[in-house]
């Protein structure tokens, strides 16, 4: 694993962005979680936004592990805080077959429709349920209903751009 962190602001504004270039095993979502959380812990003071990036990272590493054809992906995380708002965006890319990116089109299709994510979620639950597959979408849905991420997809041949995104208010304290 190898990553690039840089970090730049003033009392009024911060700005961090980690890169992170790893070769994804079992225990790499958990471990890569954790440790972000612990970092992402002492620039905020807001534990809501430490949670969306906790939940959202955790998510799509594990889409790393499962779903990349190679086994090098990238993961990268931005944060802007100003006074009293952040913005978050993480990425995740990596290359894959053209079944996963097949299936992966479905299911942004399937979790990213305008309706309640809630309800999103809920559908995405009964899917794994009732399938008993990988594709039933629950992880990128569970973004959506529970960290509150935009997601957004690209995919240019063989490699795939998966992007999470929330703007928000801090918490006052």
């Amino acid at each position: 694993m190898c990553f690039v962190a840089e970090c730049s602001g003033d009392e009024a504004v911060t700005s961090t962005r980690l890169q992170m270039d790893f070769r994804g095993h079992t225990g790499a979502a958990t471990n890569t979680r954790n440790y972000i959380v612990g970092l992402h812990s002492r620039i905020l003071h807001d534990q809501d936004i430490v949670d969306r990036i906790a939940i959202t990272v955790h998510e799509l590493i594990e889409n790393l592990i499962k779903y990349a054809s190679t086994p090098c992906s990238t993961l990268e995380i931005a944060l802007h805080v100003a006074k009293d708002s952040a913005h978050v965006h993480i990425r995740t890319r990596n290359f894959s077959t053209h079944e996963c990116l097949s299936k992966l089109t479905e299911v942004f299709e399937l979790v990213t429709r305008d309706a309640d994510p809630i309800d999103l979620y809920d559908e995405a639950i009964a899917r794994s349920l009732a399938a008993g597959d990988d594709w039933s979408g629950l992880g990128l849905a569970r973004i959506r209903a529970e960290a509150g991420m935009l997601l957004t997809h690209e995919i240019v041949g063989n490699e795939v751009t998966i992007d999470a995104s929330w703007t928000g208010a801090l918490l006052p304290g």
